[in-house]
């Protein structure tokens, strides 16, 4: 070994000086060779494994990106919150423009979701398992189903969004669309703003 390193250092062979050992008999080999070939930054001699900063750091990391992530992930579970009471509005359109082809009438004059039994938002389970879904979606916050006289010509419904507070009202025109506060109706039409 004594032989072979220090023909390297006497042919330039080792980028680096020859160590000063290599001129006296007395070697330690584990020194010349760490001095040639230096360990990585990351190789620890001791072998004790990771430093208490090291894993605080690690630890620290971890949390912050799980709370980007979380509070991401939140903000999607609100946006598909709204989507879906929206999407349940726009159902409750399309199926009272089936209840009037079947009926010819929205039902009876209703002043909520649930009165009276015979109204166009009680009879047809499509219409009600809509207006469950939103309630559902939405917190608990039952939407407004509003038809005018009997026999009804006019009805909407609106519902609050859980993201912004704001409303959304569909109504028999066909509209839907975003509200301020409510719904407006005149003695004969009930109609979104």
């Amino acid at each position: 070994m004594y032989n072979l390193l220090k023909h390297l250092c006497f042919q330039k062979i080792i980028n680096r000086a020859c160590p000063v050992p290599l001129l006296n008999m007395k070697l330690n080999f584990s020194k010349i060779i760490e001095e040639v070939y230096p360990a990585p930054f990351f190789y620890k001699k001791n072998g004790a494994g990771f430093t208490l900063i090291e894993l605080l750091v690690v630890i620290a990391i971890i949390g912050v990106l799980s709370a980007i992530v979380l509070a991401s992930l939140n903000n999607s579970r609100i946006s598909a919150a709204d989507a879906s009471i929206k999407a349940n509005l726009i159902a409750i359109r399309s199926q009272a423009a089936i209840y009037l082809d079947t009926y010819g009438t929205y039902g009876v004059l209703s002043s909520n979701c649930n009165n009276p039994l015979t109204s166009m938002f009680r009879t047809d389970s499509t219409i009600q398992s809509a207006l469950l879904a939103i309630s559902k979606a939405n917190g608990g916050f039952s939407p407004t189903c509003k038809s005018n006289t009997t026999p009804s010509t006019s009805w909407f419904v609106i519902a609050q969004l859980k993201s912004s507070g704001n409303w959304w009202c569909v109504d028999y025109t066909g509209a839907s669309v975003p509200e301020g506060s409510g719904s407006s109706y005149s003695s004969t039409f009930y109609t979104c703003n």
